[in-house]
């Protein structure tokens, strides 16, 4: 069997895998617009279509989907039909990209293909699709500068592309900003030999890196004011809102009571930072569950089965990703993949951890890519006739 038919057998794989998905996906939840942000998508997206323009300023983060979905029900006034199909067939795009880009990562076709299934399979990640909402298309366009940092050439024509990629991240959601810094970081990786060479170079690129960082984090900390979440104690969004519910928990909240609380005229980041050093016990243990949770996937309000099959499903993507790391050369897209982690948990870690681990959808792409790999390296050594024949 020569590589083409193994590409095609595989391709076919994903084709008849994606179908499912999405079937199962429809029927089972339907297309979601009952959602709170998926409301003011929709709005925002007949606004401008009234007006010419976006609603609110902020909105210029989800510009990409209000577009979209104004086109759609442009073309139809039911247009979040035809926005969900787009969605669909955009993360389909994005699980074929993927499975090329850890195919040539890992020199195994088969590693393309667990990257793959893996992205279609995360329930969490990928039931977005029939939701009027960003991750979805937000998750894909991550997946497409994947698949372009791993054909990276360093060519006018790739950073333009590259560019134009990541601006989509920014203007599909605001964590955006995270691809930017995960690119960053594997373009310093890529040309570290040349910087190295250069002392004063390599100075400067990483205090302009480190200012670009601080101060990406301080606009957007600046913009969107989570001390309020601070005040409150909450862990997941929200939370005190609906204390006396079924799905408040009393362990998703800290009590506040003996802390030392910002100036309220202080700006966002100055009292983030205030609250930070004035109550590091509280604020680390805050910072830790907020991680914990978003890592794991599990809440306290979700059931038992559906706890147990995320930390089940976490811990096998994880234990691949381990392999995967460890099997690949590509220093690089590991540090790519491995810096976005890191700034999203730090981002969750200083802001809250949401209801349903949509959090979780920019580093998604990167812990599927390099946990394919790690699949294809252990099916391979547990000997498996049919990979081993098809392996490239």
């Amino acid at each position: 069997m020569n590589n083409g038919h193994i590409t095609r057998f595989h391709l076919y794989f994903l084709f008849i895998l994606w179908l499912i998905v999405h079937g199962v996906l429809y029927f089972y939840s339907g297309i979601r617009t009952d959602l709170f942000d998926a409301k003011g998508y929709i709005k925002g997206a007949d606004f401008l279509l009234m007006t010419g323009r976006l609603e609110v300023f902020h909105q210029i983060f989800y510009a990409v989907p209000i577009l979209l979905i104004a086109f759609f029900r442009w073309v139809h006034a039911e247009g979040v039909h035809g926005f969900v199909l787009f969605q669909c067939i955009l993360s389909g795009v994005a699980a074929f990209s993927l499975y090329h880009a850890s195919s040539r990562v890992f020199k195994d076709q088969n590693a393309g293909l667990f990257s793959a299934v893996i992205f279609l399979c995360w329930w969490d990640v990928i039931q977005w699709n029939t939701a009027v909402m960003t991750e979805s298309v937000a998750c894909s366009v991550i997946c497409l500068v994947t698949f372009k940092l791993t054909y990276f050439r360093d060519t006018f024509r790739d950073y333009a592309l590259l560019t134009l990629l990541l601006a989509l991240c920014v203007l599909t959601r605001p964590t955006g900003v995270l691809i930017i810094f995960g690119s960053f970081t594997f373009l310093i990786t890529r040309h570290w030999a040349v910087i190295s060479r250069r002392p004063f170079l390599k100075v400067l690129i990483l205090v302009c890196f480190g200012i670009t960082a601080f101060w990406g984090a301080v606009s957007m900390f600046n913009y969107w004011d989570f001390t309020e979440q601070y005040l409150k104690g909450n862990i997941v969004t929200y939370m005190d809102t609906i204390e006396g519910q079924p799905l408040y928990k009393d362990n998703l909240r800290l009590d506040t009571s003996d802390l030392l609380f910002p100036d309220p005229e202080k700006s966002p980041a100055g009292k983030m930072l205030f609250f930070a050093w004035n109550n590091p016990v509280h604020f680390a243990a805050s910072a830790f569950l907020k991680v914990f949770y978003l890592i794991t996937g599990t809440r306290p309000y979700f059931s038992t089965l559906h706890n147990t099959y995320t930390i089940v499903w976490t811990l096998i993507i994880f234990s691949l990703f381990y392999f995967g790391f460890r099997y690949t050369s590509d220093v690089a897209i590991k540090n790519f993949s491995v810096a976005v982690i890191v700034a999203n948990c730090s981002l969750v870690a200083l802001s809250t951890v949401d209801w349903d681990n949509r959090f979780y959808m920019p580093m998604q792409p990167g812990i599927a890519l390099l946990a394919g790999g790690g699949g294809a390296y252990c099916f391979r050594h547990l000997k498996i006739p049919f990979l081993q024949k098809t392996k490239r």
